[in-house]
């Protein structure tokens, strides 16, 4: 049986004595006074429940009740060396959380709304209150941008910029600052290689969707050179199949190389008749992929100054908008791969749409 005795009550963070009447929460076995279990009206960690949450006895921890250099954690009221920065029990920040703290009301960081001190979460929009005093001071998505946060980007800043591109924000900001400037348009790799997959990758559906549009129309032009491949290597195998067979059971060196002569012979053909198809189907993919390269910043920058324009005329708290800027900015695997299956089955339809087309014709 666990021995309850000069653990702290996370209700009150009075330390337990034989005879207190003691309440343990079924689910994280959190041990409180039955009177602050009463008060609550629920385990009073029960906003910490989870599989991974369990109550644990401190070991060797001998805290004065009436100390006053002891630090009461404001979320779980467990009490902590005056020296701690994390509570024993929770885990909450406990830095420049005194007693005299925990005890004002506490300001939501996301709607403003003053809520009482014992709030965990915001009574208007029910935002965890857990971190009021720091969340969303400092922008981490500005590390390693060379340029002041509140400077000037197009209609934006450049902290909002970095709250939107996030976690390329240090490779993105210079290029936009000189698209600002009015400088040479600067030239995307990862379009280059990845279009028209990077704009639904960035959040760009409708560029990506008109590219994608676009590139697959053009490829289409170069249908007849793409069946042309087609056909021939079909050919090629089928020769290749039947050297092969004739071949088979030979073991004469001089017939070995009569076959391996054929088989060249069959290869040479080959790349004659499709070195001109595949270079035009190369020259075109390049030109598709070098012009996404070109206009893929330029897209982005002025995207990205649309949303935050958007977002900045909502009658809302500053902590809202820069929430709404993050989650209209950053990346999404889910749009990456529905564009890529989406390309795919338009890919696939057009193609079959002009095979039909040709075959009737």
């Amino acid at each position: 049986m666990t021995d309850y005795n000069n653990q702290p009550c996370a209700g009150c963070g009075k330390h337990f004595h034989e005879g207190n009447d003691i309440v343990v929460c079924p689910v994280c076995a959190t041990p409180q006074h039955r009177e602050c279990w009463q008060a609550e009206g629920h385990c009073v960690n029960e906003s910490l429940h989870s599989p991974d949450f369990v109550w644990k006895p401190r070991e060797s921890v001998q805290l004065d009740d009436t100390a006053e250099s002891n630090k009461k954690c404001h979320i779980c009221g467990a009490e902590n060396l005056p020296d701690a920065l994390h509570c024993g029990n929770c885990g909450a920040l406990l830095s420049g959380e005194s007693e005299e703290n925990s005890a004002k009301e506490k300001e939501c960081r996301f709607c403003g709304e003053i809520n009482p001190a014992s709030n965990r979460l915001c009574s208007k929009c029910g935002a965890p209150l857990l971190f009021e005093n720091n969340f969303f001071q400092d922008n981490i998505y500005m590390r390693g941008v060379d340029a002041p946060e509140d400077e000037a980007l197009g209609s934006t800043t450049v902290g909002n910029a970095a709250y939107f591109i996030q976690n390329s924000a240090k490779r993105y900001i210079p290029k936009f600052r000189r698209i600002a400037s009015g400088g040479k348009i600067s030239f995307n790799w990862a379009a280059f290689l990845f279009a028209p997959w990077w704009f639904f990758f960035r959040k760009l559906y409708k560029a990506g969707a008109i590219i994608l549009v676009l590139m697959t129309s053009i490829t289409l032009m170069t249908y007849n050179y793409q069946s042309q491949v087609a056909e021939v290597s079909q050919t090629m195998a089928g020769r290749f199949a039947e050297i092969q067979e004739q071949y088979k059971d030979v073991t004469d060196e001089k017939l070995l190389d009569e076959a391996t002569e054929k088989l060249n012979a069959v290869y040479t053909e080959f790349v004659s008749q499709v070195k001109k198809p595949l270079a035009v189907i190369a020259a075109v993919t390049f030109f598709e992929h070098l012009i996404c390269g070109f206009i893929a910043n330029l897209i982005y920058y002025k995207r990205m100054n649309q949303i935050i324009d958007k977002v900045k005329e909502a009658n809302a708290p500053d902590e809202i908008k820069k929430s709404l800027i993050i989650r209209a900015g950053g990346v999404s695997f889910i749009s990456l791969a529905a564009g890529f299956f989406g390309g795919e089955l338009l890919t696939s339809v057009i193609s079959y749409a002009a095979d039909l087309i040709i075959r009737s014709m």
